[in-house]
């Protein structure tokens, strides 16, 4: 949803990107350009701009705070899947995540690649900025979770706990950035002092062992936290 909450951006296997008004119900814009399927999309913070990644290969940048689309910028930085791309907090650095074990760290108004990542044994699955903007986090198939530093593209913290051979699926730090949480294919939540590295909580989700309860996707509502 865009940070006004007056658009909502979808990514589809037709290819493209589309912008829908939530008030009318409608599609407002479409965005073709990928040759494969959109996997995911992240609005900036600020509305400017619209980020997608795709089973092409490749991530775009978009121009959607005008009535005319000015056209976008493709960033070529991976070698297969982008699973994930998300905006660091003052729009001026996009992180993309790939099936091809890497992070990529881009400049936003130029869009030149900045830093690219590489630790992880195996694809990554989701990634976050911290609030504050001094941490990204990755999610991967390794069964880890990567802590970064985005001034420089150094590895700060790797974070193990789920079961092996099981992927992470999703990573987000709270608002106040002071817990991290992480979601796996072994069914459970972690919760994170990404500062120490020390996991302060497991959450386990209920359901029948032989649908593995895969958890995909998780967020902290506001409020105060136990911790």
């Amino acid at each position: 949803c865009s940070p006004d909450g007056t658009t909502l951006a979808t990514g589809s296997f037709d290819r493209t990107a589309q912008l829908w008004d939530l008030v009318k119900g409608v599609s407002v814009r479409k965005l073709p350009g990928h040759s494969g399927t959109v996997a995911t999309v992240a609005y900036s913070p600020d509305g400017t701009y619209l980020a997608t990644g795709s089973e092409d290969g490749t991530a775009k940048i978009w121009r959607i705070d005008v009535k005319d689309p000015l056209g976008e910028v493709t960033l070529h930085g991976h070698r297969a899947m982008v699973t994930s791309v998300k905006f660091a907090p003052s729009a001026e650095m996009l992180a993309s995540a790939s099936v091809d074990t890497t992070v990529v760290l881009w400049d936003v108004p130029t869009g030149s690649r900045l830093f690219c990542l590489a630790g992880h044994t195996c694809g990554v699955c989701s990634v976050a900025f911290s609030p504050d903007g001094a941490i990204l986090a990755s999610a991967s198939q390794d069964s880890t979770t990567r802590l970064w530093s985005p001034a420089d593209g150094a590895c700060l913290r790797t974070l193990s706990g789920h079961s092996l051979a099981l992927k992470v699926l999703t990573v987000n730090f709270s608002p106040g950035g002071t817990l991290l949480a992480t979601g796996s294919e072994d069914g459970t939540i972690r919760l994170w002092n990404h500062n120490t590295g020390e996991c302060k909580s497991v959450l386990k989700v209920d359901g029948p062992a032989r649908l593995r309860p895969s958890v995909h996707c998780v967020a902290f509502m506001p409020g105060p936290l136990p911790y």
